[in-house]
Parts: C-alpha cells; sequence; structure tokens
C-alpha cells in the first residue's frame, strides 16, 4: 500500500543568513478536487496535536497558528487558504525573509492542512517541518 504525502515542501530548512521562500506543496487527491483548505503553521510542535471538526490536525495550536489562521494571503503567507484544483492539489509559499531574525535560530515550524467542502474539513494532511538555522 503507498500513502499519500499530502503536504510535501521544496526546503526543510531556512537560514537566518540568507532567509528566502519555503514552498509547499498540498495535495490531497482527486477526491478532495474543489474543496476549500486551509494551511495553518505551529511553532509548538506536533504531539499531541489539535482535534479540529473530529479531525486530528498535528500541530499544537499557538500563536503562530492564529496567525496563519488570520492571514492566509499575508506578505509572509501566501495561499495557506483556498480551494483545491481538478486534482485536489494546490501550492502555498512561507517567505520569512523580511522578519527573519537571529532570534530565530532554533525554532522549528510545523505545517498541515485541512480541506473540506465549504467550512467542514473531512481531510487532514501530514505535518512537515521547516527549521531555522544559522
Amino acid at each position: 500500500m503507498v500513502k499519500r504525502v499530502a503536504l510535501s515542501a521544496d526546503v526543510d530548512e531556512l537560514s537566518i543568513a540568507s532567509p528566502g521562500p519555503q514552498k509547499l506543496k498540498l495535495d490531497a487527491g482527486p477526491d478532495h478536487a474543489g474543496d476549500a483548505y486551509v494551511l495553518l503553521t505551529s511553532a509548538s510542535g506536533v504531539y499531541p496535536g489539535t482535534g479540529v471538526f473530529k479531525l486530528l490536525l498535528p500541530l499544537n495550536w499557538d500563536a503562530f497558528t492564529t496567525f496563519t489562521l488570520n492571514h492566509p494571503d499575508g506578505a509572509y503567507t501566501q495561499g495557506f487558504s483556498g480551494t483545491l484544483d481538478a486534482q485536489g492539489r494546490g501550492a502555498a509559499e512561507l517567505d520569512l525573509s523580511s522578519w527573519a531574525s537571529p532570534a530565530m535560530i532554533g525554532m522549528d515550524l510545523n505545517h498541515a492542512f485541512l480541506a473540506g467542502p465549504g467550512l467542514s474539513p473531512t481531510f487532514v494532511s501530514n505535518a512537515t517541518l521547516l527549521e531555522i538555522v544559522p
């Protein structure tokens, strides 16, 4: 059996010395074509996770999670909400380049997304990591 990796990233480290964007690929599969999605971020890890609409989101809810929920298409979070395409796919980008600071070194950010018709998620992705390094 092949398990779908629903969320993947082009990089898993971001250097404070030369910060750039992390590009994320969302793939919930064709069964979720046209579904709404929201991508969330946590700086508090993935275990035990957060219950959302009878699903277990593999993120511990924190200020980053609230920020990404409230700013899904802001200066740092492009495509953090939207509609999955005909294949159940989407794309997003986290760009920390304008506010990355040495105080963030050692921080781990985890992302995951929820998808479903309207405001009723029926799908939750795996978590993917971004480590902030010197």
